[in-house]
């Protein structure tokens, strides 16, 4: 069997172009040395052509289809990130390219959920520090004694201290990650 998808075009296209032509020869071949009637034999070939160029036509999109198939897949998985299930059982060109889109959408997929919750997580552990902080700048505001201001000063620092440390593991750990 054909192994190659440019294999299969090649002989879709070989059959579809020789196809009329096979057929005069059969038929000069078959008179067996008797007058052709010219016209008929237009006809046929005629008749041929396009018989064999509507059957060329519809094997080729048959062809086309995985590629069809692949392209709205990804095509989904870009707007709704559905993702796609194409077969994975083919061998050919079409067939890697079916198996890769696969394989390319889980793996995007996957990170982007991990995104997600590094955001999540970051954005809570943040938010957290950030409130604590504001509570303190209340702390300070409402009260008059030195010792504590000086208290809820050190805190204040302690958390954004807290909040820098956090955000540059978190660059560092991206950075790290886009560089392996």
């Amino acid at each position: 069997m054909l192994k190659t998808y440019t294999s299969k075009f090649m002989l879709i296209a070989f059959v579809g172009i020789h196809l009329p032509l096979f057929g005069v020869i059969g038929i000069l071949i078959t008179s067996a040395g008797g007058p052709i009637n010219k016209a008929a034999l237009f006809l046929l070939a005629l008749g041929l052509t396009l018989l064999s160029t509507i059957v060329t036509l519809a094997i080729l999109s048959a062809l086309i289809m995985p590629l069809k198939t692949a392209q709205t897949a990804l095509s989904n998985f870009l707007r709704t990130r559905t993702i796609p299930s194409l077969p994975n059982e083919f061998t050919d060109e079409t067939g890697l390219l079916m198996r890769d889109i696969n394989t390319v959408v889980s793996l995007l997929n996957d990170n982007a959920n991990k995104k997600d919750e590094v955001i999540k997580a970051l954005s809570y552990d943040l938010r957290t520090l950030a409130t604590n902080i504001l509570a303190l700048l209340q702390l300070i505001e409402d009260g008059t004694d030195p010792a504590e201001t000086a208290n809820y000063m050190k805190r204040i620092r302690q958390s954004v201290d807290r909040q820098i440390r956090l955000m540059d593991a978190t660059v560092n750990n991206y950075e790290h990650k886009i560089k392996a």
